[in-house]
């Protein structure tokens, strides 16, 4: 998590999990998208959410749970047999307006 003056919206990911916290003086909206590595087209990304609209945090503790919302990826598709090491496929995309 990063922090700027003022305080801004930042994101975190664990495993397949997206959390995305509000600081800001201002509803913020996160968007979510994948996009496979060309290498890997046959492999899809679907979110639980694609996109999580936050309230303002003016007026809220820091920790007030309204200013957090989770997403999730879920890969699909295909990847070919011969490889059995992680390997990064795409890119997961997020973007805050």
């Amino acid at each position: 998590m990063w922090t700027a003056f003022p305080p801004q919206p930042a994101w975190t990911a664990s495993g397949n999990t997206i959390t995305v916290t509000n600081h800001s003086n201002t509803d913020i909206t996160a968007s979510f998208a994948f996009s496979a590595l060309t290498a890997y087209n046959t492999v899809t990304g679907s979110f639980s959410s694609t996109s999580l609209t936050l309230p303002t945090a003016e007026g809220k503790a820091v920790n007030d749970a309204v200013l957090t919302g989770k997403t999730s990826l879920t890969l699909g598709g295909t990847l070919a047999s011969d490889i059995t090491v992680f390997t990064n496929v795409g890119t997961v995309i997020v973007t805050i307006s």
